[in-house]
């Protein structure tokens, strides 16, 4: 517990001292004058700290904006779910949709294979269309047993 608490408070210090380069670099301090007001060993660390101030004002609201499309799109599934259980096709279409966003904005997709001959190989084709054959046999035959939730498949 004692480390992590060391860490937090290395982390915040850290933080503070690339927020003061950022206001001395928004002041007009050259980053030699930076590394030396606030003890850099060279200006290269000085212009990283500005640099890493930046890169966190612009994160934080990202984030934000990912949480709030996030929402949005976990709200439209849970008006199609039920439909898409019960074999609505254009329900389910939508609902692959709306997971397939999902998946982007959380990265947890696999990099996208076009269709390519590769040597020794058959030809490859792009994963997505299996996997999505296969989530709609089994969300099929998750509706016709009652079961089934999107969270819940382990997919």
């Amino acid at each position: 517990m004692g480390n992590s608490a060391k860490r937090d408070a290395a982390a915040a210090e850290t933080a503070e001292r690339y927020r003061k380069a950022l206001e001395l670099r928004k002041a007009g301090a050259t980053y030699d004058q930076i590394a030396a007001q606030l003890g850099y060993s060279a200006k290269a660390a000085a212009r990283h700290a500005v640099q890493a101030a930046i890169k966190e004002i612009i994160r934080e609201p990202a984030e934000e904006v990912i949480q709030l499309e996030l929402s949005r799109l976990d709200a439209m599934l849970l008006g199609c779910w039920t439909k898409a259980k019960s074999g609505d096709v254009h329900c389910i279409d939508r609902a692959l949709r709306i997971m397939e966003r999902r998946a982007s904005y959380l990265g947890i997709d696999a990099p996208k294979r076009s269709s390519t001959e590769m040597a020794g190989e058959l030809k490859v084709t792009d994963g997505a269309h299996e996997q999505l054959l296969a989530r709609i046999a089994r969300l099929a035959a998750a509706a016709g047993t009652g079961e089934g939730d999107p969270g819940a498949d382990g997919d």
